[in-house]
């Protein structure tokens, strides 16, 4: 093989990962909105108070269970970025494919709590769980009084 020929050929695997990470983050972002939209919809139209509230609560959770899936993607992906940097800091012969990021997974800002908890997280996620719990209360018919 070509010189770096090895090095080139692992980083791109390890890209190819990260690639499929972000893929997943950006589909789980387009089904969350799509779900919880379409049950909010079939919650005002409901009959009764019980059905409202039910499928509030339920389209709730599936913000809560998104966030959650999501940030375990993004903290993987973080993880196979620092192996990406790990890789490319090798010489050719210390390459050894490993696709294993599991000694970056320790480290806080690779974190399932740390990416929870991260700014494009906070600015999708929260907004759309406020959103629904002002939705929720309006249409069961607690009031809630911003000032």
């Amino acid at each position: 093989m070509t010189t770096g020929e090895n090095k080139r050929k692992h980083l791109q695997m390890i890209q190819d990962v990260i690639t499929r990470m972000g893929g997943n983050s950006f589909l789980l972002k387009g089904w969350s909105i799509s779900l919880v939209t379409g049950i909010t919809g079939f919650a005002v139209t409901a009959n009764n108070e019980k059905d409202k509230a039910s499928l509030l609560l339920v389209a709730m959770a599936l913000i809560i269970v998104f966030w959650l899936v999501d940030s375990y993607y993004l903290s993987q992906e973080r993880s196979y970025r620092d192996l990406y940097k790990k890789t490319a800091s090798k010489t050719e012969e210390e390459v050894d494919f490993s696709m294993d990021a599991t000694e970056f997974c320790t480290e806080s800002k690779n974190s399932w709590f740390e990416s929870a908890y991260s700014k494009p997280f906070l600015a999708f996620y929260a907004p759309a769980f406020i959103i629904l719990t002002f939705v929720c209360s309006q249409i069961i018919g607690i009031n809630i009084y911003l000032k």
